[in-house]
């Protein structure tokens, strides 16, 4: 019986890392965000600077790479013209990044060089 004084639960609440974490996230699951809705969002975000963690967590998305992936749906939805200019400030930004790798991580060549491939990974994405 529930109220006979039997603990519904094993006494421990949610921990305080999560309950901060579910207050910084807004929930998406349930929304009724269509998806045009969210990749329209996230090239925005794009756009603004933000890395794909960046759009993932201010979204609520799980993973950068699920807001890249809306990323790619919406530049591919975009007339030519319109995808060649996004292609052109969106390998603008990464040329950014890779100097930045380049010099971060210039004494750790595995490291170096997982990073130039996924880098170039996003440059073909935009082919």
């Amino acid at each position: 019986m529930a109220g006979s004084g039997v603990p519904s639960s094993n006494g421990h609440g949610a921990s305080p890392k999560r309950a901060r974490a579910a207050q910084r996230r807004p929930r998406t699951s349930g929304s009724k965000v269509s998806q045009s809705t969210l990749d329209e969002e996230v090239v925005s975000l794009r756009e603004a600077g933000k890395s794909y963690t960046s759009v993932a967590k201010t979204l609520g998305i799980a993973r950068g790479s699920q807001a890249h992936e809306a990323f790619l749906r919406a530049f591919r939805a975009r007339p030519e013209k319109e995808r060649l200019a996004m292609a052109k400030r969106e390998n603008h930004r990464l040329d950014l990044l890779e100097k930045r790798v380049r010099s971060h991580d210039v004494g750790q060549p595995d490291t170096l060089k997982r990073r130039l491939a996924a880098l170039e990974k996003f440059r073909q994405s935009l082919v």
